[in-house]
């Protein structure tokens, strides 16, 4: 989280974990759960992998993470915490949306 002000004072608390539980704390855009280790390879395919794996892949300074889910807001606006507006995300499928709603802006701006 960037700016925490940007953020209703209810996010943290009620609002984030509310759309978790309510997607089963599961990646909307590609189903990763929550807290999972994911080893990343060559071709940049995903991997779920267990805690140990982790730890062993890690000392060889392989790619592998935990996957902490995020809160996205579908229209971008971080003030309109609606649960419809609101999808849990992996950082890789939260940075793609964010990704391609930036790229949209840019056009937008040039042709003004």
């Amino acid at each position: 989280m960037n700016n925490k002000k940007q953020y209703s004072e209810e996010w943290s608390d009620k609002i984030r974990p509310a759309i978790l539980l309510r997607d089963n704390f599961k990646c909307q855009g590609c189903g990763i759960k929550h807290r999972t280790y994911i080893f990343i390879d060559q071709s940049d395919k995903v991997i779920q992998i267990t805690r140990q794996e982790h730890e062993e892949l890690k000392l060889e300074g392989q790619r592998t993470y935990r996957v902490f889910l995020q809160v996205a807001h579908k229209d971008n606006d971080k003030s309109n915490n609606q649960p419809h507006n609101l999808i849990s995300q992996c950082p890789r499928c939260h940075y793609k949306r964010d990704k391609v709603y930036k790229q949209l802006l840019r056009i937008g701006n040039t042709a003004r």
